[in-house]
């Protein structure tokens, strides 16, 4: 018995990195798991992954800016295993650009994938997560369930060469707040984490294992800029996507009950 035990969770960008250690984490802790990603080829992989370890997961490949995908996530997850717990909103992109170089249809893509495909899956979640609460009887359903969005410390502090994306992931911490606000009559808890330098496909800029770049790797760091951010943390070296997957994962268990509203910052310190 784990301590998610048969509570429900949707994943999203969990073929590769924080989102498939987090995949495989709450797997662990006895939660079926939604495996959402962009590429079904590593969405199916990771599935395979937690079926292999014995335990549940259904993949359900999409991509989450198409408007209609987030209620296909939703009903494949009711009609599967019957109501949803946990939503890990982890589906996102980094670029390094200057200002200069960002014309609107390049901002506007950036803010489409880091947090307008966010906003439309927890909207449709956080439905479900209502009508489950009323389901409950006189007073509602007590059990807490929970959403994550993955946010920056770019959204809190603000990057360089990365306004887009700053911008996007300080729009996510602002969700996650209102949402806290509004959905907490409902025992639904909504929080944030935000990440400083983890060590991925993406934040790395290079090819991942099979050795071919993805269409959504980040363009190339400026020479030593990856190297001076992970320096500038106290702990001097950057996260892992296990890392990663352990603040989100507290984040989603019965610990975090009354949490609700936070932002929290894993980032090896100030």
């Amino acid at each position: 018995m784990g301590a998610l035990d048969q509570q429900v969770a949707i994943v999203t960008g969990a073929g590769r990195g924080v989102g498939r250690a987090t995949a495989i984490r709450l797997a662990r802790e006895g939660a079926p798991v939604i495996v959402n990603d962009i590429d079904e080829q590593v969405c199916r992989e990771t599935a395979e992954i937690i079926g292999g370890a014995g335990r549940q997961a259904l993949a359900v490949p999409g991509d989450l800016t198409d408007p209609g995908m987030s209620r296909r996530l939703v009903d494949a997850a009711a009609a599967t295993f019957g109501r949803i717990d946990i939503l890990v909103n982890n589906a996102g992109w980094v670029e390094v650009a200057p200002i200069r170089d960002i014309d609107l249809a390049r901002w506007q893509r950036m803010i489409a994938i880091n947090l307008d495909a966010g906003y439309l899956l927890l909207r449709a979640v956080g439905a479900q997560f209502v009508r489950q609460f009323r389901d409950g009887g006189p007073g509602g359903d007590p059990r807490q369930r929970k959403i994550v969005n993955v946010s920056s410390m770019a959204g809190v502090d603000g990057v360089a060469g990365s306004v887009h994306y700053s911008a996007a992931k300080a729009g996510v911490i602002g969700m996650t707040l209102a949402a806290a606000r509004e959905w907490g009559r409902y025992a639904v808890n909504v929080n944030a984490v935000a990440f400083g330098v983890i060590r991925t496909r993406l934040t790395a800029g290079v090819p991942d294992d099979s050795g071919e770049a993805s269409a959504m790797t980040v363009k190339p760091w400026a020479p030593g800029q990856f190297e001076a951010l992970t320096k500038a943390a106290a702990l001097g070296r950057p996260g892992t996507p296990d890392e990663a997957a352990a603040a989100i994962y507290f984040l989603c268990s019965p610990d975090s009950d009354y949490v609700s509203g936070h932002v929290l910052e894993v980032a090896g310190g100030p």
